[in-house]
């Protein structure tokens, strides 16, 4: 890192173009309102029409949907209790301490 910040700091900065100008951290850097936009359209991911939705809901309903006629064991459905209203961390943490 300290040779990558060293080459960074001795090229002149108009020869540095779309790079930030420090090693492993974006300190300084500013996104344009352009790049903004994609890439919150991009975080969203893609719009699904509503009755493609609903093609892939009824095909995934009564005897189609994987958990059809199972059930969770006790000692699952006493791990889903307890997770309730936990954080992920506490959460995992009560799963862990949950198994034999």
């Amino acid at each position: 890192m300290n040779a990558e910040n060293y080459f960074l700091n001795i090229i002149p900065r108009p020869l540095l173009y779309n790079i930030n100008l420090q090693a492993y951290t974006s300190v300084g850097f500013k996104h344009s309102a352009e790049t903004k936009v994609l890439l919150s359209l991009n975080a969203k991911g893609p719009i699904v029409p509503l009755a493609v939705r609903q093609r892939i809901s009824n095909s995934l309903k009564g005897s189609n949907n994987p958990f059809f006629g199972k059930t969770h064991d006790a000692a699952t459905r006493k791990r889903i209790s307890l997770g309730r209203g936990l954080s992920p961390r506490a959460h995992l943490l009560t799963i862990i301490m949950a198994r034999p």
